[in-house]
């Protein structure tokens, strides 16, 4: 069976429902059984069971929740709708274009083939086991951000900025870079060496975590006070 299109869900979003779903989001203590028996569920990972509001126009800003088990790819997010002490368990995320702010911790969530743009720098967001594959990074900065065990395979990061974040146990297999930023970020047991130059003089220089792991061209992203740590 195909996978439903942005537009199919789209249309499940009447004014009434819109307006239904947002009341019980806009509870602090956020009923997702009640929200799943209202709009349906969705199949997850190994027969996990999602709440399905795919799509879902989020045009508020929520705060203080806990959101555990919830599909809400194909989002639509504008620059009202943000995410500010927010925890995210088995959330999937994907296709979604994100712009904003993202003050939250994201734990085994799947953002695959969404945009990430101009994240607005809120320091000390974590992502812990989150799928970041054939995601675009555009022209936002994330700030003292962890990722642990992420992966960002096949992703492209032209221009997004990652200052003092730290990167344990992440993969970037066949991602594309351009002339962003790792500035004074620290690199932990990754699953990839690394070719770039030193701005300075644009000498090439590498790092080489095991021969045997695939190797990335970070072109002429500034590495700037990175370390690299096995």
């Amino acid at each position: 069976m195909a996978a439903p299109t942005k537009t199919s869900l789209l249309k499940r979003w009447n004014r009434d429902k819109i307006l239904a779903v947002e009341v019980l989001l806009d509870d602090p203590k956020l009923d997702l059984d009640a929200l799943g028996r209202l709009i349906g569920f969705s199949d997850g990972q190994e027969g996990v069971r999602l709440v399905h509001i795919r799509a879902f126009p989020l045009r508020k800003r929520y705060d203080s929740r806990e959101l555990h088990g919830v599909d809400m790819s194909h989002c639509q997010w504008d620059l009202k709708g943000k995410y500010t002490r927010v925890v995210a368990t088995n959330c999937r995320f994907q296709r979604m274009r994100i712009t904003g702010a993202l003050a939250a911790r994201f734990v085994r969530c799947d953002f695959s083939h969404s945009a990430l743009i101009e994240n607005d720098g809120t320091p000390g967001v974590l992502f812990e086991r989150c799928d970041f594959s054939f995601c675009r990074f555009r022209k936002g900065d994330f700030l003292r951000c962890e990722f642990r065990d992420c992966t960002f395979a096949s992703a492209r990061i032209p221009d997004a900025e990652f200052l003092e974040c730290v990167f344990s146990d992440c993969e970037f297999t066949d991602a594309v870079f351009d002339s962003g930023s790792f500035g004074q970020s620290t690199f932990r047991n990754v699953k990839n060496n690394f070719l770039y130059k030193n701005l300075e003089d644009m000498s090439p220089a590498e790092f080489v975590a095991d021969p045997r792991y695939p190797t990335v061209n970070l072109a002429e992203t500034s590495m700037i006070g990175v370390k690299f740590a096995l």
